[in-house]
């Protein structure tokens, strides 16, 4: 249970503690009540010592995530280190959040990758699907597709939708796995059913061509008019896509396309 229960094992002896009242204590052996006292203290601090990393960690952990909301990165980063290097894998995390992106301290993708590695080792999502990106851009640490497509992997596994899109990606173009456009479309669609808006271009995009999937230009539309709804880079490039698929159908299924839109708008903004 900790150093709390430590304590107590390694406590003082019986002959050392008081007695229970009314039981009689023959005088050469009543206890010294200050040593007793003492003894109190002892492991009272003790036990307190057991909780107090806890409590540290707490406001630790606290005090960098004000300090990152106000814009203080160099005290969020004073804040987490402590965290970070003590296995605090949300800290760990945040570092390399902040020292990729320059934020508080120099950019340091070397230190960031190191950081993501450590959080994403503990599982961290966030930190696989950051760290894949690393290895895809040779940012911090060197190029390298096939370790990128592992650390995807392990992202997609747990249904994050970025490492469902990004590793859907690999499979389309083959790049660090094997190509295989019908996987990469699985999991692209899989992914944009998240909502994840790459994704969601990236299945329209497969569904007007046929590749991985058949063809399907009405459902290509479809996604394609939803993701213009939404906000970001995403939305503008779909709105530049609608017009040439619009195109490609006629005015039912331009209507069917607008209906669907609105039904993927409802399902996935819930």
């Amino acid at each position: 249970m900790g150093r709390s229960t430590s304590a107590f094992a390694n406590g003082p002896s019986i002959e050392s503690m008081p007695m229970p009242r009314g039981e009689h204590v023959p005088s050469e052996r009543r206890p010294d009540h200050r040593l007793t006292l003492a003894i109190y203290v002892v492991i009272a601090l003790l036990s307190m010592a057991a909780f107090w990393p806890l409590i540290e960690s707490q406001r630790l952990a606290n005090s960098g995530s004000a300090a990152a909301e106000r814009g203080d990165y160099a005290a969020a980063i004073e804040a987490w280190t402590p965290l970070a290097e003590a296995g605090d894998v949300d800290a760990q995390f945040s570092l390399g959040v902040l020292l990729d992106r320059g934020l508080g301290a120099a950019k340091d993708p070397v230190a960031a990758a190191a950081w993501y590695r450590l959080a994403a080792e503990q599982g961290s999502e966030a930190a696989q699907v950051n760290l894949g990106l690393m290895y895809i851009l040779g940012r911090g640490v060197d190029m390298d597709a096939a370790a990128a497509a592992e650390w995807f992997q392990r992202a997609a596994a747990a249904n994050v939708p970025q490492g469902l899109a990004n590793l859907g990606h690999l499979y389309r173009i083959g790049r660090g796995v094997e190509r295989d456009p019908a996987r990469g479309y699985a999991l692209l669609r899989r992914a944009a059913l998240f909502g994840n808006l790459t994704a969601a271009l990236g299945v329209a995009e497969m569904l007007a061509a046929g590749e991985g999937v058949e063809a399907d230009p009405i459902e290509a539309l479809a996604w394609v008019e939803y993701t213009a709804r939404t906000e970001g880079p995403e939305a503008r490039r779909a709105g530049q896509l609608v017009d040439s698929l619009a195109a490609e159908v006629d005015a039912s299924g331009r209507r069917e396309a607008t209906a669907m839109a609105g039904q993927l708008e409802r399902q996935l903004r819930r």
